[in-house]
């Protein structure tokens, strides 16, 4: 293993992304290879594309082993960052390493961003780089305060004290708080607003081709050059993240906007057709629909958000002790009803008094 890699986390049904992402590193990354924590691989893959680590080399598995039941699978993925880090920080001989989304695609090489961990601890990537006086610009802004300024999917670390620490808090904070609820509660996104104020040695990628995304097209243009390279703002295109995109409608920017409409954009067009194509190479179709593994008990049935928010709660509150949650999908469907009653009741009461009196006649 080099002084240098990327890593990503991942469940087994993104095995595809993962390795179009290797594929674009391949390219114009080489001296950095890809390592992959798929995290319900039932064993350990073996793909020439990237290396792999396995959940169960990360250390505190104690706690991973309930986060497993009480995290969705995006929420889990997201909780487990900085568990991986110090795998690599304590289990290899690594100095810089970069978390990156396995949903990013890199267009250029990335040594100016390597070049900025040689004199900081942590690297940062904000959502936008400027700040504008209008109304489009203040709904993005307003959005960046609810959900993070800096996006989760891009990281970069160095090997040193202050990473330690930062590793230390930030276990401490997703063993708890990495749910996905909506405003005020973004996963392990929503920290990252605080680490530029607590920790030393922080840098913010400043790069316009870095981190490109539906959530700073407004900000950006893309042209491309003589050669027929991309550019953004004068710049080279650096990486590409397709969070919310879908390759069954590659014109589409994200799910997560309307206001892009298909086909607007002839970059975008030319771009995610092309990852549409470098996916299916990498045999999306064959993975995409592979069931998540800590998305069912051990007899089939599903396991509900609900079942993984009472048990959550079970263990903030120390009020029962189950060791095997995986195997009481009969206790927990009685849990989720009594919790449904308890947050009905809950409602119940602060409901007007002609309404209660309805509800009482039964009508």
């Amino acid at each position: 293993m080099s002084d240098q890699l990327f890593c990503t986390i991942i469940t087994r049904n993104y095995v595809a992304y993962a390795k179009a992402l290797a594929a674009s590193l391949a390219k114009y990354c080489p001296r950095q290879r890809l390592l992959v924590l798929i995290v319900d691989a039932t064993e350990k893959p073996v793909d020439p594309a990237f290396d792999t680590v396995s959940l169960d080399e990360l250390p505190h598995q104690d706690v991973i082993r309930k986060m497993t039941f009480y995290y969705r699978a995006n929420e889990l993925c997201c909780a487990l960052r900085p568990f991986l880090h110090e795998y690599l920080f304590e289990n290899t001989k690594v100095k810089q390493w970069i978390q990156i989304d396995s949903d990013v695609v890199v267009y250029h090489s990335l040594d100016e961003i390597w070049n900025l961990l040689d004199s900081c601890s942590l690297l940062l990537s904000p959502h936008i780089l400027q700040l504008g006086t209008d109304k489009a610009s203040a709904n993005v802004e307003s959005a960046l305060l609810k959900y993070g300024t800096f996006n989760g999917g891009f990281m970069g670390f160095r090997r040193t004290e202050i990473t330690r620490q930062f590793l230390a808090w930030s276990q401490s904070r997703m063993k708890d708080f990495c749910f996905i609820d909506g405003p005020g509660s973004f996963g392990d996104q929503i920290w990252l607003n605080l680490v530029p104020s607590h920790f030393d040695e922080v840098a913010i990628v400043r790069h316009p081709g870095a981190n490109v995304a539906f959530w700073n097209f407004h900000e950006r243009t893309l042209t491309k050059d003589s050669t027929g390279n991309f550019l953004v703002d004068g710049k080279p295109l650096l990486f590409v993240h397709y969070s919310g995109w879908s390759p069954a409608n590659p014109e589409k920017v994200t799910r997560y906007l309307t206001y892009y409409s298909p086909g607007r954009d002839w970059f975008w067009s030319e771009l995610s057709k092309r990852y549409a194509s470098d996916l299916a190479a990498s045999e999306l179709n064959a993975t995409k629909n592979l069931p998540y593994g800590f998305g069912t008990f051990s007899n089939g049935a599903p396991i509900s958000d609900d079942a993984r928010r009472a048990y959550f709660e079970m263990l903030s509150s120390k009020e029962d002790s189950v060791e095997h949650p995986f195997e009481q999908s009969e206790y927990f469907l009685e849990k989720v009803k009594l919790r449904r009653r308890a947050q009905m009741l809950g409602r119940v009461r602060i409901l007007p008094s002609k309404v209660l009196q309805t509800l009482k006649r039964g009508i």
